[in-house]
């Protein structure tokens, strides 16, 4: 029998030459895992399969992230719920979708164009892998879903110089991830509060310039300027911004509920922690002014009134005197023209408390008045049965 010999020009040779060529065993160039063995049809077969070798990789590096999250997770859960009693092939899948979502996220060290190094092919081992998959998951998926992956994490090399080829120190990489997302959502939250406070602002402006224009003004939007600069300030809480909110929206309203100290706590709150010098400021001060001087009309309205048959229970000067005299006269004008008491105010009847408070007071005085009145009269009747 003729001896067969290898025809270059045939694209499939015979099967004794076939199994007499040399074959090689193609690895993933990031995972080391086996791809496929190849068998070199051509002279110089050797140095075209070594080429392969540092080009070819595992499919799974392909995938987008998003892709490769949702099997991460999927599998996590699985393996977890079997107490990481998973088969062979189960346990390398897992192994290698975190390798692939690392390279997914550009953190993982590739060597320069044309530089000589190359990678050290990896992977997590599965200690590791269960240990630190689903925080790998979490900084994945934020990073993924809420960022706008501009932003960079630190690179992660594999060498057998640092001894990680198994990714010995790979909880390390995490907590320095995790601790950039911590930044970054603070720099994101302080952009979104400078983003706010100018929103606010504008609006506070347009408000407060349409309060000369139309004589109205939104005061929550003036407020909401407010808010936004007072809510970074530890010293002022959200309790007790709530009850500057209180005392700006309805201080006038409600001049029974507050004190000019109040006002002027809040006046104080303000200068430190807002914007001064604007029109802003310069009508939330006529505002809380205002309300001072509502505040102080109101209690000011109110006088001590001694008992009538006891007398003042404390010294009164000559003037004050006749005010109380001429204030008790007009009382009881109205008492002796009363054949019985009206009845006493309700606060349904009235728009708000400070002249429910109000009318309330000049009642029980007029009952006081109206029954001493009454004694006086009863006092003189039995006087002149007597007699």
């Amino acid at each position: 029998m003729p001896v067969t010999k290898f025809n270059p020009h045939l694209t499939a040779q015979p099967l004794e030459i076939t199994n007499k060529l040399p074959n090689k065993i193609i690895y993933c160039q990031r995972s080391g895992v086996p791809l496929v063995s190849v068998s070199a049809l051509c002279s110089m077969g050797w140095p075209m399969l070594s080429k392969l070798q540092d080009e070819m990789i595992h499919p799974i590096y392909g995938n987008s992230l998003e892709r490769n999250l949702a099997q991460l997770k999927a599998a996590l859960q699985e393996a977890e719920d079997i107490a990481w009693q998973v088969y062979e092939h189960e346990e390398r899948n897992l192994q290698l979708l975190c390798s692939a979502i690392m390279y997914n996220l550009g953190a993982m060290w590739l060597p320069p164009e044309g530089s000589a190094h190359r990678i050290e092919p990896s992977l997590p081992s599965w200690p590791v892998t269960i240990g630190c998959g689903k925080r790998l998951a979490a900084i994945a998926s934020w990073y993924h879903y809420a960022t706008s992956k501009r932003m960079r994490f630190p690179t992660y090399r594999i060498s057998q110089t640092a001894g990680n080829t198994r990714w010995e120190n790979f909880g390390g990489w995490l907590d320095e991830a995790f601790d950039i997302k911590k930044e970054w959502e603070k720099g994101r939250t302080e952009h979104v509060l400078r983003e706010l406070d100018a929103k606010n602002r504008e609006d506070a402006m347009e408000s407060v310039h349409a309060e000369r224009l139309y004589g109205r003004v939104d005061f929550k939007k003036v407020w909401n300027w407010v808010e936004t600069q007072m809510a970074e300030s530890k010293k002022y809480p959200e309790g007790r911004r709530t009850t500057f909110k209180s005392i700006f929206m309805e201080g006038d309203l409600h001049p029974e509920d507050w004190t000019v100290d109040d006002v002027e706590d809040l006046q104080f709150a303000l200068t430190e922690t807002c914007e001064i010098g604007n029109d802003i400021m310069f009508f939330i001060n006529k505002r809380l002014n205002g309300i001072k001087e509502i505040i102080s009309s109101f209690w000011g309205n109110f006088m001590l009134v001694g008992n009538r048959e006891s007398g003042p229970q404390f010294e009164m000067t000559e003037v004050e005197k006749e005010k109380t005299e001429a204030f008790l006269s007009d009382y009881d004008k109205r008492a002796a023209s009363l054949e019985e008491l009206p009845a006493e105010p309700q606060q349904s009847a009235f728009e708000n408390k400070a002249h429910y408070y109000k009318a309330l007071a000049q009642w029980n005085i007029l009952k006081r008045r109206f029954e001493a009145l009454k004694k006086d009269s009863m006092r003189a009747g039995t006087t002149q049965v007597e007699v």
